[in-house]
Formats: C-alpha cells, sequence, structure tokens
C-alpha cells in the first residue's frame, strides 16, 4: 500500500507535466516507469484487474511515444515488457487468446531490439523471456508444437550468452530449468513418454542439484516447485 501511494504521487506530480510537454520523451519515459512499477504493487496486492488496466495505458503511452520516435530503444524494451505484463495477465484471467496475441507483441518487439545488437546480452535474454511465457500459453492451449517451437528456439540462445564473472549464472540456470520442464511437458502433451521423457527428468534433477549447490536465489524454491509438480 505504501508502494502503491508513492506511485500515485509520482503521476500525480509527472501527468500536468506531460500535459504541458507533449514531446518531452524522457518525460513520458518516467510516467512508463512509474505506470509499470504500479502496475506491478497492484498486481502483487491481488488486484490483476488494475494492474491490467495500468499496463494498458503504459502500453499506450509507449506506442505513442515510438510512433514519434521510432528510434528509442528503451522505450521499445519497455513497450515489449509491458505486453508481456498484459500476456501473463490475461492468461492468469483464462483469456488465452488474448494473452498470445499480447505476448506475440512483446516478442516481436524484443526480436527487433536483438537483431539491432546482436551481441547484447540483456536483449537476448528479454527475447528468451517472452519466448518462454509464449511457449506457457502454447502449452495451456495443449499445443505441445507450438511450445516447443518456442523452446527450441529459446534454448541455443540461452546457451549463447556470455557470462566471464559468471553474473548471470543463477538466471540462466533458472530459465534454462524452466525450459527443460516446459520442454518435458510438452513431450508429455505429444504422449512421448518413454526414453525420452526420462532422459528430459535427469535433466531436471540434474539442474536443480546445480542450483542447490549455488547461493540461494530469492526464487529458486518457485522453480524447484515448477519442476516437481512437471
Amino acid at each position: 500500500k505504501a508502494a502503491l501511494a508513492n506511485f500515485d504521487r509520482t503521476l500525480a506530480l509527472f501527468s500536468p507535466l506531460a500535459a504541458q510537454k507533449p514531446d518531452d520523451s524522457a518525460l513520458v519515459t518516467e510516467i512508463s516507469n512509474a505506470m509499470a512499477w504500479r502496475a506491478d504493487a497492484l498486481k502483487i496486492g491481488g488486484d490483476v484487474g488494475g494492474a491490467l488496466a495500468q499496463r494498458q495505458a503504459q502500453a499506450k503511452l509507449l506506442e505513442k511515444l515510438l510512433e514519434r520516435e521510432p528510434q528509442i530503444a528503451s522505450a521499445k524494451n519497455d513497450y515489449s515488457t509491458a505486453m508481456r505484463e498484459l500476456g501473463n495477465m490475461a492468461s492468469l484471467s483464462g483469456q488465452s487468446s488474448t494473452a498470445m496475441k499480447s505476448i506475440q507483441k512483446a516478442l516481436a518487439m524484443s526480436v527487433e531490439l536483438r537483431n539491432s545488437d546482436p551481441q547484447n546480452a540483456e536483449y537476448k535474454l528479454f527475447e528468451i523471456m517472452n519466448r518462454l511465457d509464449l511457449a506457457a500459453v502454447h502449452l495451456e492451449r495443449c499445443d505441445q508444437n507450438g511450445a516447443l517451437v518456442q523452446i527450441n528456439s529459446a534454448l541455443p540462445m540461452l546457451q549463447s550468452i556470455p557470462d566471464p564473472d559468471k553474473n548471470l549464472r543463477q538466471e540462466k540456470e533458472q530459465i534454462d530449468l524452466q525450459l527443460q520442464i516446459f520442454a518435458f511437458r510438452g513431450q508429455m502433451l505429444a504422449g512421448n513418454g518413454g526414453e525420452l521423457s526420462g532422459a528430459l527428468r535427469d535433466l531436471i534433477d540434474q539442474k536443480t542439484m546445480a542450483m542447490a549447490r549455488m547461493k540461494p536465489g530469492r526464487d529458486d524454491p518457485l522453480y524447484f516447485a515448477r519442476a516437481e509438480i512437471a
């Protein structure tokens, strides 16, 4: 509640300024960031409808900015994130078609960013996350082939991300584990139970053990639980 109140105050301060300076891209970016944080606070508080409306407003704001200044990479990245969040919330609400369209838009934007700077590890990670979430929607629709297309695109990209200082090791292991879980679910949906599923199950076990030996990550229990459910 305290965070939400602060974001409300921030938007109340910035909105009149934006009305006076509609072409100020830096100001629009600040408002977009405040909207994103406010949406997250609403979602954490259980107000999925309010969070959805806030993300929709943010997406519209960024669309207008990109129409005027299509070269702003940070705005493209923020738009991709907003659309992915919209898709995830639509999925939670059982709106799989809406979720699919939103995450596809997010993916298209992240692919554009990655193509503009192929060595950018952050852009690759964002694209992988979009593919991961899109695979989740395919699985919800029992479309194992659609899910596996996204997984098979994401896995080699994840492996290609350089990490000389191992700063991304925990995050990469988490994402890799989730991709393997989705691959396992896709194979089970396809009825491929035998040796392939056994191999995937062993790989999931190896990943969870490797993560357990690392410095514990905040979200590790969530990934371990997903592995057990799979």
